[in-house]
């Protein structure tokens, strides 16, 4: 999964599309990525995900403040620190936003969907 959202479903120089039935490779497509996604949420493909993980990140900085181990959705706070966003997971917002005012950092309103796997 990429930062920009994307989902790698095949290695690149994997497949040859067939230019004569451009609904049928469509949708061959959708239902290969629909298969991986469903791996993914299964947790079938955690040492996947975690070796391409930096290879397609080049998103914003993340940062994570966890204390427990709970699975599943999380929070995600975006700040501001010197223009550029930041985002930070958290089990505790209340416990993050603290860290962040007492930084000097600006809590936005906007929130990503987030899961710890």
């Amino acid at each position: 999964l990429g930062a920009e959202g994307g989902l790698c479903y095949l290695a690149k120089g994997t497949v040859v599309l067939d230019i004569y039935d451009p609904v049928g490779q469509s949708l061959a497509c959708l239902q290969r990525a629909a298969a991986v996604l469903g791996q993914i949420l299964k947790g079938e493909m955690i040492e996947d995900l975690a070796e391409e993980f930096f290879a397609y990140w080049n998103g914003w900085l993340c940062f994570v403040d966890m204390q427990g181990e709970d699975l599943g959705r999380q929070n995600c706070i975006v700040a501001q620190a010197n223009g550029n966003p930041l985002w930070f997971i958290t089990d505790n917002e209340d416990r993050t936003t603290r860290k962040l005012h007492s930084l000097g950092y600006q809590v936005t309103d906007k929130t990503v969907l987030t899961y710890r796997v």
